[in-house]
């Protein structure tokens, strides 16, 4: 497949999430409380990061110390 090709679909693919995401928010807002979809999303982001970054990067590992600062930078949504 083209280069071009794919970034054509992966545009469209990114505007189809995007476009989604509201009506199923708004879809899933009535069934679960907004925090417990919010604490859902997260977790569910965090899995599938793992599981990417352990693709992209297997070499690269979690330094213990640096802990706290990524503990930190993800409270104050950095």
């Amino acid at each position: 497949m083209q280069t071009r090709t794919l970034a054509l679909l992966a545009i469209i693919g990114a505007v189809l999430f995007w476009g989604l995401s509201f009506i199923s928010i708004k879809i899933a807002v009535a069934v679960l409380p907004p925090m417990t979809l919010g604490a859902f999303r997260f977790f569910l982001g965090t899995i599938i990061l793992y599981f990417i970054k352990g693709r992209l990067a297997p070499d690269e590992h979690l330094v213990k110390e640096d802990i706290p600062y990524l503990a930190g930078a993800g409270l104050i949504g950095v």
